[in-house]
């Protein structure tokens, strides 16, 4: 008999499936091993991810304390994982650029970075953005721009500012 009924979901932060796997090819009375130094586990979390520490789980998130057996019926295991951390200086951390009004090329601000965690969702804010580039005003109806932090990949968001009306010259005649 193959039940093949054991569902094991990696759930990071806030709710969010990472992966959800179906392990093939058991029986009844098999378990699955699901400890923090679990070869299977170490198999199935994404590169960038880890298990997640006690001190790293939410109030309401526990790690499974025993090992599911196979039987006949359904089950769902969640396992928390945690993304791996991205250094706001590392290469796939949020940069956010600072540009001058209908340019692409012009920065009026050094670009910023903001790192976080693979997976978490990071926000460049408008109040951050106000005081990025001294002697320039945000242009209006932008938003605060939100990215997701990747493995291998940075995000880019960009502001665009126009520059303020300078009244601090005096020409004597």
């Amino acid at each position: 008999i193959q039940p093949n009924n054991i569902t094991v979901d990696l759930i990071a932060p806030n709710n969010a499936q990472v992966r959800s796997i179906l392990p093939k090819d058991h029986q009844t009375g098999d378990q699955i091993d699901v400890a923090p130094s679990s070869k299977y586990l170490a198999s199935i979390i994404p590169t960038g991810y880890h298990y997640a520490k006690a001190d790293e789980l939410q109030t309401d998130e526990t790690q499974p304390t025993v090992n599911p057996v196979y039987s006949g019926k359904e089950q769902t295991v969640k396992v928390y994982v945690v993304g791996d951390t991205v250094d706001k200086n590392a290469a796939n951390a949020l940069t956010v650029h600072h540009y001058l009004k209908d340019s692409a090329d012009v920065k009026v601000a050094p670009d910023s970075s903001i790192g976080g965690r693979i997976g978490q969702k990071v926000v460049a804010t408008l109040k951050d953005a106000a005081h990025a580039a001294e002697g320039y005003t945000l242009v209006p109806n932008q938003k605060d721009q939100t990215a997701t932090l990747k493995l291998n990949q940075g995000s880019q968001v960009k502001f665009y500012y126009t520059a303020d009306p300078q009244d601090n010259i005096k020409v004597n005649v």
